[in-house]
């Protein structure tokens, strides 16, 4: 966004915390509650992309809601890749030898 000469926040980490929070709290809890406030967080970010205003905040400088897409978005990409590790090293020690 070359047209973007300042940014005064921290939404987009905050997002990403946010997804990687979920992500790794209902692959270990497995309650659709995480899910849900995904979901809920995400249906968010949605509205203030095609709106171009920041929901839930009133803030002093013009609101840049790609950028919380984008920290979500991060936050999927960094959750995913340990679930996945986590449950290789779990396939590998519940195996038993032949």
């Amino acid at each position: 966004m070359p047209e973007l000469q300042r940014y005064c926040g921290l939404s987009g980490a905050l997002n990403s915390l946010l997804a990687f929070g979920v992500i790794h709290e209902y692959f270990h809890e497995k309650n659709i509650v995480f899910l849900l406030f995904g979901a809920g967080a995400l249906i968010k970010i949605i509205i203030e992309n095609l709106t171009g205003l920041s929901l839930l905040t009133e803030i002093s400088w013009v609101p840049v809601p790609s950028v919380h897409a984008v920290g979500f978005a991060i936050g999927i990409v960094l959750g995913i890749p340990p679930l996945i590790n986590a449950n290789k090293r779990v396939l590998f020690c519940n195996s038993s030898p032949n």
